[in-house]
């Protein structure tokens, strides 16, 4: 989805904390401040928080820009920066995420349950729609000298997968690959 589709409460900025374990939220704390509603993938405090404007059933954290994904502040001052995905992971399993968690459709603010699931960095990476510099119109597949070139990054090491003399050949010849890696994670 665009960035011009994202809602009005959207942040200008993308910072980004990583809590420190002595801040490290437990299920239960979790559990106990956000409703997490499963089918909108939308969290809700609980609580009325001290120094806060927020009152309990009020929308927990905002989107950050450019990235476009939801984030919570919470502790003491200064307090944490979560990735809402965290928290909900938490509460949902009782466990802090082993790896990142990825978005099935690519789009950050959608954290319907069904929509993520545990990822290593290099099945995110699969999971990556096609760059917007990319001239050939096929993602893994650039124009060299008029033939279609087809290449996968697998991780950190880019491997040439042939000449070809049309896109969709190169791009049948990366998804193969992407598919062969990635698995459920390959995107066209």
């Amino acid at each position: 989805m665009p960035q011009a589709n994202l809602p009005g409460w959207v942040r200008s900025d993308a910072r980004m904390v990583t809590p420190g374990k002595r801040a490290r939220l437990t299920a239960e704390i979790a559990r106990a401040t956000w409703d997490y509603d499963p089918e909108t993938g939308l969290l809700h405090w609980k609580v009325k928080r001290p120094h806060s404007t927020n009152q309990p059933g009020d929308l927990a954290g905002c989107i950050t820009k450019p990235r476009g994904e939801w984030v919570i502040n919470y502790g003491a001052p200064p307090g944490n920066i979560y990735k809402a995905t965290h928290i909900i992971w938490l509460i949902v399993t009782g466990d802090w995420p082993t790896d990142t968690i990825d978005h099935k459709d690519n789009w950050p603010p959608n954290n319907r349950w069904e929509n993520l699931r545990l990822a290593t960095h290099s099945q995110q990476q699969g999971n990556r729609g096609k760059l917007s510099n990319n001239e050939s119109g096929f993602k893994g597949v650039s124009i060299l000298d008029g033939r279609y070139m087809a290449r996968i990054r697998i991780n950190g090491k880019l491997r040439h997968l042939g000449m070809f003399d049309t896109g969709e050949e190169a791009h049948a010849a990366y998804m193969k690959a992407a598919i062969e890696h990635w698995g459920e994670f390959a995107r066209s």
